[in-house]
Parts: structure tokens; sequence; C-alpha cells
């Protein structure tokens, strides 16, 4: 090998070490936080679980004496379990229909898309505790706009989130305020990244799209299908604070929903 091409091998060398640092420094602000408000705190949540500590005190290891407390001492612990089953059983279904739903509608190619599309997602921007203060307008048995509309319908309306009927349906239906924001992008990413040709393919054969085969598009969906089942799953754990018990008691919501107690 001549010494030219030494010297345009070390030079690319050189260039893909220095292209290499760059991208871990583009990363490293991710990984970072990841690692220390990810990892860590899983991580110290496991060991703490494992240990008698009170925050004051030094931990003490008990092994696993806090789980055998937890599913054996504990009264509300399977009951947590049966709100979070029937709250992921009917919201996640619920919230990736309604948001492949209108990533369908504004997929459209009409006047005026854009807007619509705004519109669809600003909902998910709005503070917490602005919805907050909607949904507990909404829900009011008294005064609420629901029950003023079930009762032009002649039907008298729950107490909704006072109710231990009603509550987990109405976090339910909470939930369904945000299918416009980020999972009806995804859905609308998939949707465009679906080759034209496909349903061109179609109408040059004289069909129209429901001649398309289900299949298809399905394949190009999977991703975001993925995606939106495990965005849909990150803050389910901690549903057993947003539902009433058995004794009628108003639980605290999932901060995430809203960050208000129930009475």
């Amino acid at each position: 090998m001549s010494k030219t091409e030494n010297n345009r091998q070390g030079r690319l060398t050189r260039l893909r070490h220095s292209q290499s640092a760059l991208a871990y420094l583009f990363v490293s602000p991710w990984v970072i936080g990841f690692l220390v408000f990810g990892v860590y705190p899983f991580a110290a949540s496991i060991y703490y679980s494992l240990c008698q500590y009170d925050v004051l005190r030094v931990p003490k290891f008990i092994g696993l004496r806090n789980y055998r407390d937890l599913l054996l001492n504990d009264p509300y612990f399977w009951k947590a379990i049966y709100n979070t089953l029937f709250y992921t059983v009917l919201r996640v279904p619920l919230n990736i229909a309604g948001s492949l739903l209108l990533a369908v509608l504004v997929n459209q190619s009409v006047r005026g898309i854009r807007l619509f599309r705004t519109a669809y997602f600003l909902p998910s921007v709005v503070s917490g505790v602005a919805i907050s203060a909607i949904w507990m307008w909404i829900f009011n048995p008294q005064y609420g706009i629901l029950n003023a509309l079930l009762e032009m319908v002649g039907v008298q309306g729950p107490s909704w989130l006072g109710s231990t009927t009603w509550a987990k349906p109405a976090l339910v239906l909470m939930s369904l305020w945000s299918i416009g924001g980020g999972r009806m992008l995804v859905f609308l990413a998939a949707l465009q990244g679906i080759p034209t040709q496909l349903y061109e393919s179609v109408a040059i054969d004289g069909g129209d799209v429901t001649a398309v085969h289900p299949c298809d598009p399905a394949a190009h969906l999977a991703g975001a299908l993925s995606v939106a089942y495990h965005r849909n799953h990150v803050f389910l754990p901690n549903l057993h604070r947003s539902v009433c018990d058995d004794s009628g008691r108003a639980a605290e919501l999932d901060p995430v929903l809203q960050p208000v107690p129930l009475h």
C-alpha cells in the first residue's frame, strides 16, 4: 500500500471517529437524562422495596417482607389491580381507535386541513390544571354540562366522580381528551408513509379504497400501533389512585389526568 493510500485511509478513519464523537455528543443529553431520571430511580425503587425505609433513617434490608405484606395483608392491593385492568381494557382500545380515526380524517386532501390538524392537536397541550377544571365542571352532578345534556333526553345523570360505579368510566372518558395528540401524529405519519401506488393500482383496476386489502395498510401501520400501545401503558400502574374504592371514598386522581382530589 502506497504512502498516499495510507494517508487517505488515515483521514477516513479520523473522519469516522470525529463523526462518531459528534453523534455521541448529540445523543448524550438524552442518554444522561435517561440514566439519571429513568434507570437510577427504577433501580433505587427496587432496592428500597426490599428495605424498611421511612426516608428519615438508613434503609434496613428486609428481603421480600414488603411484598408478602402487600399480597397477603393489604386490603387495597387486589382492588387496585382490578381498577387498573378495568381502565386498561377500556382506555387502550378506545384511545388507539380514536387516534387512528382522527388521523384518517386529517389525512384527507381537502381545503383547510392544516387548520383541522391544529385544532385536534391543541387539547393535548392544555395544562393539567385547566383540564382538571374543565372536567370537574363537565362531571359536576348539579350543574355539569354532561348531566344537563342527559337530562334533555330524559336521563337522570349519575354522580360521576363521586360514584363507585361511574368513577372509572368517567376516567376512561376523560382519557379520550388526548386522542388528538401525539398518537394521532404518529398514525398520521404512518398513513402518509403508505405508498400512493397501492391505491393508484386499485383505482386503475376499477376499484375504490375499500378494495385495498386490509393487510396492506396494516403492515405500514404496525410500527405506529406498537408506539401507540406502549404510550398508553406508561402511566397505567398508578391508576389505582384514580378511582373510588368500594367504601364510597373518593381517591386521588392520577396526576397525569387530573391532579386534584375527587369529592
